[in-house]
C-alpha cells in the first residue's frame, strides 16, 4: 500500500484561497539489485548474470540515442528526451552572440525528461491502493531571511532544480514573498544560487 500526505497552505501573505497539495509518501528506492531479482523470479528461466547483462546494455542504449538527439521510446511505459540549459557561468548574454560555435559551448544537457503513457499511468493507478497517512495545515515557524538563505542552498544542492512553489512550501512564506527572495539570491553569486528560464519555466538551480 502506498501512502500519501495532506498539506494545507495557510490563507495569509496572499494566499487568500485555501489551497491543499497531495505528495506520495515515499518508503524507499529500490536498488538495482532488487529489480534484477524481481526480474529473475517474473521471467523463470533467466540467470542473474543475464538480466543484469541486459538491463546494463538498455541503459547504455539508451544514453547513446539519447546523445545522438533522439527521442526513445520505451513499449507500455512511455518516451524519454534530453532537456538543455546554460553552462554555469554563462547564463547571461550566452546567447546573444552570432557565433554558432560560442553558444555550443555554452549550452549542455541538463536533465532527461520522461512522458509516461496514459495507459502506463492508468495501470499504476489500478494497481495503486492509497492509504491517507496524515493530513496536516502548514504552520512552519518563520525563519530569519538568513535561515531561509541556508535552506534555499540545501534544496538546490539536493535538487536538480527548484521553482518558486518548492521554496515557499519549505519556507511557509508566500509565493509572492518566495519568489522576490529567490530572485533576490540568484542575483548575488555568493550565495550559488542561479536561475534559468521565465514565467511557469522559472527554476532556480546551483550555481
Amino acid at each position: 500500500m502506498a501512502h500519501y500526505i495532506k498539506k494545507d497552505l495557510p490563507t495569509g501573505f496572499g494566499n487568500e484561497k485555501k489551497k491543499s497539495y497531495y505528495r506520495i509518501v515515499s518508503n524507499r528506492n529500490i536498488s538495482f539489485q532488487e529489480l534484477t531479482d524481481f526480474i529473475v523470479q517474473k521471467a523463470g528461466g533467466a540467470s542473474e548474470g543475464e538480466v543484469k547483462k541486459v538491463m546494463t546494455c538498455f541503459v547504455d542504449a539508451m544514453k547513446m540515442y539519447l546523445a545522438l538527439g533522439y527521442s526513445v521510446s520505451v513499449e507500455n511505459m512511455g518516451a524519454f528526451s534530453l532537456s538543455l540549459g546554460a553552462k554555469k557561468g554563462r547564463e547571461k548574454g550566452a546567447f546573444q552572440s552570432d557565433d554558432k560555435a560560442q553558444n555550443t559551448k555554452s549550452i549542455h544537457v541538463r536533465d532527461v525528461n520522461f512522458r509516461a503513457l496514459r495507459d502506463f499511468v492508468e495501470d499504476i493507478d489500478r494497481e495503486c491502493s492509497l492509504e491517507c497517512k496524515q493530513s496536516n495545515i502548514l504552520q512552519k515557524p518563520r525563519l530569519e531571511k538568513e535561515e531561509r538563505l541556508k535552506l534555499a542552498q540545501r534544496m538546490v544542492k539536493n535538487s536538480p532544480f527548484i521553482r518558486i512553489g518548492d521554496y515557499a512550501y519549505e519556507a511557509g512564506i508566500s509565493s509572492t514573498e518566495a519568489g522576490i527572495e529567490l530572485r533576490a539570491f540568484s542575483n548575488d553569486p555568493s550565495t550559488g544560487i542561479t536561475h534559468e528560464g521565465r514565467g511557469p519555466s522559472l527554476v532556480y538551480m546551483k550555481r
